[in-house]
C-alpha cells in the first residue's frame, strides 16, 4: 500500500494524475489516506473553494458528477471531484458514471471512494474504468499482520516501544489501522522524549488495565498461574461494561488458536516461519505461546476449543436460558482451568 501511495504521490506531485481515482476495499484508513493525499497534493489551500466538489453518495446522484467534470477548472490545472460513501450506491446508479471512463477530461480528477465494500469488478464501470484509471483496494489486516504493522508505524514515526506493548495493542485495539493510528499518536504525544512505551503505558494511556486484561488472562492460563487467571475472571464479571464476554471469547479463542497452529507445525525451531503461522511476535512465542504449550497439549487446546465455542453461543443466547456475561466468564475460565 505504501507503494501506491508513493506512486500516486509522485503522479500528483509532477501535475500528471490519473483522470480518475477508485479506492474501495475493507480497510478505510488508506482510502481516506489516499484521497486526502490527492486533494492536498494537487491543489494550493486559496484555490480549492474555487476547484474542489466534495459530493457524498447517500445525498448525491451520479448525474451531478457527471455534469461537472466537464467544466473547466479557475485560475488551476485541474479541477478534483471526490464522491465518498459510495458504497451506499447500487450498481446501476455505479454505472451512470461510465462517462467518467469513457470519455475522461484532462483538466479534471475524479477521485471515488468505497469503504467496507469493493466494487463490482463485472460492471461495465469497473471495466471501462480499469483502462484509464488507478484503482486501490485497501484490505484489512490479518490478524497475523497488526504487530508488525504496529512496529513499522512505530520506526517511521520515531517511536520507540516493547514487544509486550505491541501485543496489548493488537490484542484490545485490533485491526482497525484508524484505531490503532489514534492509540499510537495518543501514547507518543503523552510519551517523553526517547522514552521506550511498554505495556504500562499502554494501561494508563489506553485505557488496558495493566493487570485485569486478556491479554493478563492468556498469560496466566500460559503459565498455569489458575489463581491469578480466577481472579482476572472474577473482575471481568464485575466490570462487565469494559469486560465484554464476546470480546474476552474472541480473544481466548484467538490464543488457544495460536497453540494448536504452535503444536502442529512441524519444525519450531524455525523462527521465520513460525512467527507468521502461529501470527505471534516472537516475545508473544516466547513468554505465552511455547509457555502455554507446556501446559496445554494439543488434546486440551481441542478441548479449550470447544469449550469456547460453547461459550460463544451462550453469550449468544443458543442452547442456554442464562447469557449474563459476568458468569460465562467465570464458567469459562473455570472450564479451562479443569482441563489441567
Amino acid at each position: 500500500m505504501e507503494e501506491q501511495l508513493k506512486a500516486i504521490d509522485q503522479e500528483v506531485s509532477s501535475s500528471q494524475p490519473k483522470p480518475l481515482y477508485i479506492f474501495h476495499g475493507n480497510e478505510p484508513y488508506y482510502i481516506d489516506l489516499l484521497c486526502d493525499a490527492i486533494a492536498d497534493k494537487l491543489l494550493p489551500p486559496e484555490l480549492r473553494d474555487f476547484n474542489q466538489s466534495v459530493f457524498y453518495a447517500e445525498d448525491s446522484k451520479a448525474e451531478s458528477i457527471v455534469n461537472l467534470y466537464r467544466q473547466y477548472p479557475v485560475m488551476a490545472s485541474h479541477q478534483v471531484i471526490v464522491l465518498k460513501e459510495m458504497q451506499s450506491w447500487r450498481s446501476t446508479e455505479i454505472n451512470k458514471l461510465l462517462p467518467l471512463a469513457q470519455h475522461p477530461v484532462s483538466t479534471t480528477v475524479v477521485v471515488l471512494c468505497m469503504k467496507g465494500a469493493k466494487l463490482d469488478k463485472r460492471s461495465a464501470f469497473y471495466k471501462a474504468a480499469q483502462k484509464v484509471a488507478c484503482i486501490v483496494e485497501s484490505e484489512a489486516l490479518y490478524e497475523s499482520e497488526i504487530v508488525p504493522w504496529i512496529n513499522h508505524y512505530a520506526a517511521q514515526h520515531g517511536l520507540s516501544i516493547d514487544a509486550r506493548a505491541c501485543d496489548m495493542l493488537a490484542m484490545h485495539v485490533g485491526s482497525s489501522l484508524e484505531f490503532l493510528v489514534q492509540a499510537l499518536e495518543k501514547l507518543a504525544f503523552m510519551a517523553k522524549e526517547g522514552e521506550r512505551i511498554g505495556a504500562e503505558a499502554v494501561g494508563r494511556y489506553i485505557g488496558v488495565s495493566k493487570d485485569f486484561n486478556v491479554f493478563e488472562l492468556t498469560g496466566a492460563l500460559a503459565r498455569g498461574q489458575f489463581a491469578k487467571a480466577v481472579r482476572i475472571a472474577q473482575h471481568f464479571a464485575t466490570n462487565q461494561k469494559n469486560h465484554n464476554i464476546i470480546l474476552t471469547v474472541t480473544m481466548v479463542y484467538r490464543f488457544f488458536r495460536q497453540l494448536a497452529v504452535y503444536h502442529q507445525y512441524p519444525d519450531k525451531s524455525d523462527r521465520k516461519g513460525l512467527m507468521p503461522a502461529v501470527g505471534a511476535s516472537w516475545y508473544g512465542l516466547e513468554n505465552e505461546v511455547i509457555p502455554a504449550a507446556r501446559v496445554f497439549s494439543f488434546p486440551k487446546v481441542a478441548q479449550a476449543l470447544e469449550i469456547l465455542h460453547d461459550i460463544d453461543l451462550k453469550a449468544k443466547g443458543i442452547n442456554s436460558h442464562n447469557s449474563d456475561g459476568g458468569e460465562l466468564t467465570k464458567e469459562l475460565v473455570g472450564r479451562l482451568i479443569r482441563l489441567n
